[in-house]
């Protein structure tokens, strides 16, 4: 056996051995370039220029609005900054001012000195801003699903439609035009007009804006505002909203509303992890029973219906806040598996309308990664366990006399559905009023309650399927009426544990389509005689509270 190695042999190993130290030396050459970027600083002069792509053509974008956004991106004027920190804050610039849907692209280019005679008297370098910015105008016309497509009930601080017990989603058409950016603060303003296959109609106008914009140049408060950390992502809401509410599957009647609202707040994407709001809201409302099928001048509703039916006026203010920190970057907002979130929210209405209350709702949801207990034995088929809680009280104020003693039904608590208290249908858990004799609900309308709690626990896992994940849970919970000056039926504080519901169940999970889809089967385990059950429901949610 010939052990010497062959010419041809030789030189394919010295060929490899040059190759490797060639690559050697080129990973040591961008090591030696990064750690340069690194250590490396440079400074812009202040203010950045502000340019668009269209040639002889100003942009329409608010140039002081840029330099603001800069700042906040954590971009320095006249102070030198490393390489790495201003890429770093020129990307979250760009990603922010794409995000608001007014341009098509922003660019940023670093310009060279602003003195070419003499760069080292002057190392400031001109930072351009280039704005690729969309039509002014947009228009559409399209389709889809409601939000409350799969016939969730309405969370407790909303008014949704139940139409019918079906699993079909509620599908609606959509036509809008819109402004963009007219006056060059980012802001939007949008007239809709949306048709369900139910035929309720809702017609909305809203404006937003930064906050500060709305204020007069030099005013003391818009001076406050842009001081803040993300002071010029404040954002002011007007809203005009023309709608019709079906209850008539669970209270026999629809409700007319007639909203004027105006609504600041945080930006949520640029405060992370914490947003807040405040909402001024004036709603004319409108209950109009149910009709008889065959006589129609009789109505087909409780008397408790009855006694709230005809116009009202709501006068509120509300406050809201929000926060969240996730740990995994890779899953979904929409069902997260580590960290943590809650939401507290407050509303007092007050004279001059004829609603008087003060409720209170708070939530908060807990998730923690198993692995961390399990170390690494299900790597393969991560789990988490989420742990979540609400709580919520309405109490009524007549404001000696100027308002009712008895919370409107649209204002109150509502528990079931899909995604509020599995296996239970939509408001299928509560005090109910008397059944009617050719009522639709084979339990009488559901009136709703002042005082809610509900617990959650699950375990879920994911499944091989991109952002889809397995559940199981239990829940216990009430909803009951205990504050109302006027009760149908009395519950006590000392009988609301009594008077918990509990259900376990299974289901599947997906956000491939955005929001959060379930699909699960439910076992009721504890229940009243006049609850709804439902043991396979399909829902839809844009949080793990909704």
């Amino acid at each position: 056996m010939n052990l010497v190695p062959s010419v041809t042999q030789q030189q394919a190993t010295e060929a490899r051995m040059r190759q490797l130290q060639q690559e050697q030396a080129q990973l040591e050459q961008q090591l030696r370039v990064q750690q340069f970027a690194a250590q490396y600083q440079t400074q812009f002069s202040f203010p950045a220029l502000v340019e668009s792509t269209k040639a002889g053509i100003a942009p329409r974008t608010d140039s002081e609005l840029i330099q603001h956004r800069l700042l906040e991106a954590g971009l320095l004027f006249e102070v030198p900054t490393s390489v790495g920190e201003t890429v770093e804050a020129v990307a979250g610039f760009v990603q922010q001012l794409e995000a608001s849907g007014c341009f098509n692209a922003v660019q940023v280019k670093l310009g060279g000195s602003t003195s070419s005679e003499d760069e080292k008297s002057d190392p400031s370098r001109k930072l351009t801003v280039t704005l690729d910015e969309k039509n002014w105008y947009k228009l559409y016309l399209g389709g889809g699903l409601k939000r409350d497509a799969f016939q969730q009930t309405s969370t407790p601080f909303g008014a949704s439609s139940t139409h019918d017990t079906s699993f079909l989603p509620t599908a609606e058409l959509e036509a809008s035009v819109g402004l963009r950016n007219v006056a060059g603060y980012l802001d939007t303003t949008d007239l809709q007009y949306t048709l369900d296959t139910h035929q309720m109609s809702t017609w909305s106008l809203q404006h937003q804006r930064p906050l500060y914009s709305a204020l007069p140049s030099g005013f003391a408060l818009r001076d406050w505002i842009l001081l803040l950390p993300s002071g010029s992502q404040y954002s002011l809401l007007s809203k005009a909203v023309w709608d019709t509410v079906d209850w008539e599957l669970t209270r026999s009647f629809r409700e007319c509303q007639r909203l004027l609202s105006v609504t600041a707040c945080t930006t949520r994407q640029t405060l992370p992890p914490f947003g807040a709001s405040i909402e001024w809201s004036l709603l004319f409302r409108d209950i109009i029973p149910r009709r008889h099928s065959s006589l129609p001048y009789h109505f087909d509703a409780s008397p408790e219906v009855l006694a709230h039916s005809g116009p009202s006026v709501k006068h509120s203010v509300s406050l809201r806040v929000e926060g969240n920190q996730f740990s995994d970057p890779e899953a979904s907002p929409y069902f997260p598996t580590s960290g943590y979130q809650y939401r507290i929210q407050t509303e007092a209405a007050v004279p001059p309308g004829d609603a008087g209350f003060l409720k209170s709702q708070a939530d908060v949801a807990l998730h923690v990664p198993v692995p961390s207990f399990l170390g690494s034995l299900n790597d393969l088929l991560p789990i988490s366990f989420h742990a979540m809680g609400s709580l919520g009280v309405l109490k009524t104020i007549s404001f000696d006399g100027l308002c009712r003693t008895s919370a409107s039904f649209s204002d109150r608590f509502l528990m079931g559905g899909p995604s509020n208290f599995k296996g239970f249908s939509p408001a299928g858990i509560g005090p109910r009023a008397a059944k009617t004799s050719s009522s639709k609900s084979s339990t009488g309308d559901a009136i709703g309650g002042d005082f809610f709690y509900k617990i959650t626990a699950m375990m879920s896992a994911a499944v091989p399927a991109p952002g889809t994940r397995m559940f199981a849970f239990g829940t216990v919970g009430t909803c009951a009426e205990i504050f109302s000056q006027q009760r149908w039926q009395t519950v006590s504080p000392r009988d609301v544990l009594a008077s918990s519901r509990a259900s376990v169940g299974v289901g599947l999970s997906t956000t491939m389509l955005g929001p959060r889809l379930d699909v699960t089967y439910a076992w009721p385990l504890r229940y009243g005689p006049v609850d709804h059950r439902r043991n396979f429901q399909i829902g839809m949610g844009f949080s793990m509270f909704d």
